[in-house]
């Protein structure tokens, strides 16, 4: 039995169980895993229409999941006739925005706990204004870059970034600790805000590949034959969610253009909108696909493509891989695996994703058998979120003695 006294508190701006995200699979999957050692409790925003929810989703670990208040959906409102999207975290930059029983669960809470984990900058005002407790900031990715991009290009945009800028900064050097999923985003952290580099942890993305059904190529063919997609060449990009996603789409587009006998889907999750003019024929969106159409498209396409140019999508490379989808991608999507570019999937530069996606296309079924098998076997082998905690249990460690 864990004793109660030992705690963490983990505030975050969206629901985490059950997981539906990839924010979300990673606290989960994380922190249960180290929620053998100490109790953690996580503090969650949820929608308004939802309902109070607190139980546990795992041993030693729970979540106390509380609706934005009529006032606090009426600030998202209205941020979102200003800005012409949803954006539903700006508003936590301003604490009287906040919905007053957040504010007190996450009181509660930290009372007890030994730190606090901030995931993502913009709870960090609330979480200071209730607790003077060391503060945990996880960080995923220079968040003012990130929403530079979905921001309009007006003084109202400028004003909105500089916002969060400013609140990251103050998470960077307020905290005790910053934690990453990758070594890309800690040297970011570092360079952009003047933190020092021992102050940075990383602490990767596991995998859980028993969750993902393994798909044998050969019935991958079968489930092509069943749809009538067995004369085609599908390749599938499934967005993250994120602003860089944006890039990464315009890439695609482009090499649709050039490639119009392999056909292109596009799984987005943040509704961007682009001019039809710019779309090839080649090329579908989806921007709503529960698991189940997820999962389907993932049984059946040729190609899972990753052109990561300033984030790898970690997670999705390893759901690809632990799936059986065969993948091309950039050399930026496989630099946290470490491993050489063609033995798991094709790889390289995004000047030459259009070779590569050829030689997909042409490649003969035992070598696609083989490397799909091989990244398999990688996934299951090497990356593991429970290998991953023994940084967090050195912080705690840490926090213990320091206390």
């Amino acid at each position: 039995m864990i004793p109660q006294t030992r705690k963490i508190t983990i505030a975050t701006s969206f629901p985490i169980f059950p997981p539906r995200t990839d924010h979300a699979q990673r606290i989960f999957n994380l922190y249960k895993n180290l929620a053998h050692t100490i109790n953690i409790e996580i503090i969650s925003l949820s929608e308004s229409q939802d309902n109070y929810w607190q139980g546990v989703i795992a041993p030693g670990l729970s979540e106390i999941r509380i609706p934005r208040s009529v006032a606090h959906r009426q600030t998202d409102r209205e941020i979102k006739e200003k800005l012409g999207f949803q954006a539903n975290n700006y508003s936590l930059l301003k604490l009287e925005s906040v919905t007053p029983r957040y504010l007190a669960a996450l009181q509660k809470s930290a009372a007890q706990a030994i730190a606090i984990i901030c995931y993502q900058p913009y709870l960090f005002p609330a979480i200071r204004q209730v607790s003077n407790k060391p503060i945990w900031y996880e960080a995923t990715g220079i968040e003012s870059d990130l929403q530079a991009k979905l921001l309009p290009d007006n003084n109202l945009g400028f004003e909105v970034r500089q916002a969060i800028s400013k609140v990251e900064q103050q998470a960077c050097q307020d905290s005790d600790w910053i934690i990453t999923a990758s070594n890309k985003i800690a040297q970011q952290i570092a360079k952009t805000f003047s933190i020092s580099a021992t102050k940075i942890v990383c602490i990767p993305n596991g995998s859980n590949p028993q969750l993902h059904r393994f798909t044998p190529y050969s019935e991958r063919l079968n489930n092509q034959k069943k749809l009538g997609l067995e004369k085609g060449f599908l390749t599938i990009f499934n967005g993250t969610g994120n602003s860089h996603n944006i890039e990464e789409i315009q890439l695609i587009l482009t090499i649709a253009s050039k490639l119009k006998k392999i056909n292109f889907l596009i799984l987005e999750k943040i509704g961007i909108n682009f001019n039809p003019r710019l779309i090839p024929p080649n090329v579908d969106f989806i921007t709503k696909a529960d698991a189940k159409v997820k999962s389907l498209l993932l049984e059946t396409a040729d190609i899972a493509i990753n052109p990561a140019i300033k984030n790898s999508n970690h997670e999705h490379m390893i759901e690809y891989f632990a799936r059986g989808v065969p993948i091309v991608s950039t050399q930026l999507g496989i630099k946290e695996f470490n491993f050489p570019e063609n033995k798991y999937c094709l790889a390289g530069e995004t000047w030459q994703l259009p070779k590569l996606l050829r030689i997909a296309q042409q490649e003969n079924i035992n070598d696609k058998k083989a490397r799909i098998e091989r990244g398999k076997q990688y996934i299951t082998e090497h990356i593991k979120w429970e290998a991953n905690i023994q940084q967090i249990l050195d912080l705690i460690n840490h926090q213990k003695i320091a206390s």
